[in-house]
Formats: C-alpha cells, structure tokens, sequence
C-alpha cells in the first residue's frame, strides 16, 4: 500500500525553479554552461574554471538534497528480512525532477542518460529496498541520489593537469616547431638545388 503516490506517467515534475536556499541548504546559482562546452575539443579555459568553482561550492554548501526537491512512495518489500518485510511498505521509490535550476545544464544533459531516468516525467527515480527498516531505506536512496547528481555534475569537467603533464606537453611543442623547422629548411635546399639545374646560356 502506498503512503503517497507517485506522480501520473504523464505528468513532467516541475519544481519552482526560484528557491534556490532553504532551511536545508542553500544552492550556488549553476552557471549556463552545456554539454557541449565542456566536451567540445577545446573548451575554454574559463568555462573549465567556471564550472571547477561551481563544483567546489556544490561540494561545500549542499551534503544532500532537501525533501522539497524529490518525491516519495513506499511500497512493500520483496528485500531481506524475512515475512514481516513483505507486510509493512519498507520498500522507496524516491523521484527527483531533473530540470531544477541549481542543477546545471550539462548535468541535466548527462541525467537524462542514466539507467535511472524516467522520460515521461523528465526525472530521476531510485528504488531501494536493501533494509527492513523504512527509514533506513529512505536515507539509502538519499544517499544514491546526492551520489547520482554530483557524479553528473563533476564527470563532464576536465581534470586539472597537472605540472608535470604541462611541461611534457610544453617539450613535446618544443619538438615538434623544431622538427617542422628542419623540414621547412629541407625543403627550401630542395627548391634551391632545382633552380641551380635550371637552364642558363648558351656559350
């Protein structure tokens, strides 16, 4: 039997996409920033920057994701615990709209990808039954849910390189201007040597 129930097939969540502190915690504003620029052969080093400061303060200012942001049904169990689990509703699904405005673009881009979306609600819903205890169940799927958003926003980003990997790629530039400058010079002693077989006069 379910406490509350979940949202119609048909029905999209669409939370108010305003509120973007609470009691709970209090969201950095996303930068507009898509899929696409940080994914794109040669993203800026700003819109990398950009989204490296965003992460960090996702990371800093929110540990989960308030209750006013995600919907929840209980249903009954088929997990461990024996008969009692199949008689009380311990099992939860837990949905979370993907088109909040504190989540930013490029990671509604990479939600909308995962095995756990739901396309008809344009949403993300996690299912977890691993407990006997409801409460138990309910911080689980929290858990997955924090854990699911904040892979989707920190996968796309690049990864800072390092000292090292920027003097490597330093000399290999070093190498390479030299290599073409050799070949450039090779090639103008051949063009050279063919004008020196040119025709000339007759004597």
């Amino acid at each position: 039997m379910f406490l509350r129930p979940l949202p119609r097939a048909s029905r999209v969540l669409n939370f108010s996409p305003t509120c973007l502190s609470s009691g709970y915690a209090t969201f950095p504003r996303a930068p507009s920033i898509t899929l696409a620029h940080l994914t794109s052969v040669t993203p800026s080093d700003e819109t990398i920057k950009e989204a490296r400061v965003w992460l960090d303060q996702f990371k800093l200012q929110v540990k989960n994701i308030p209750p006013q942001y995600f919907e929840v049904s209980y249903a009954r169990s088929s997990g461990p615990g024996g008969q009692n689990v199949n008689k009380t509703s311990s099992k939860v699904l837990l949905r979370c709209g993907v088109n909040h405005d504190w989540i930013p673009a490029w990671a509604q881009s990479v939600l909308r990808k995962s095995p756990h979306y739901v396309q008809s609600t344009d949403s993300i819903l996690i299912k977890c039954d691993v407990h006997r205890s409801q409460a138990q169940n309910l911080s689980e799927a929290q858990t997955r849910l924090y854990t699911l958003i904040l892979e989707a926003c920190a996968s796309p980003i690049p990864s800072p390189t390092s000292e090292a990997t920027k003097a490597r790629i330093k000399e290999h530039e070093k190498k390479a201007a030299a290599a073409r400058k050799v070949e450039k010079m090779k090639r103008s002693r051949v063009k050279e040597g063919r004008k020196g077989k040119g025709g000339g006069a007759d004597w």
